[in-house]
């Protein structure tokens, strides 16, 4: 399931959840302002969707302000 996008600093930030085996998985892609776009390694094992979209944007963001990646409250 694809999630609405996120902007942070020019950048956009959007994601796809998916459900299998009990947990939620997720993918961010990080947009940046001149088109270039990369995509996160899936992030798994997420106990609901709202909490792995959740991570997945804290993440970005961090990525984009060059901040230490948060750590998985579930984890």
């Amino acid at each position: 399931m694809d999630s609405p996008q996120v902007r942070f600093q020019g950048f956009s930030l959007p994601s796809h959840t998916s459900f299998a085996a009990g947990t939620y998985s997720v993918t961010l892609f990080i947009r940046a302002p001149n088109g270039l776009q990369r995509a996160s390694e899936l992030i798994s094992n997420c106990p609901c969707q709202t909490d792995a979209r959740k991570f997945a944007i804290e993440y970005g963001m961090a990525q984009i302000a060059e901040r230490p990646l948060p750590d998985a409250a579930w984890a």
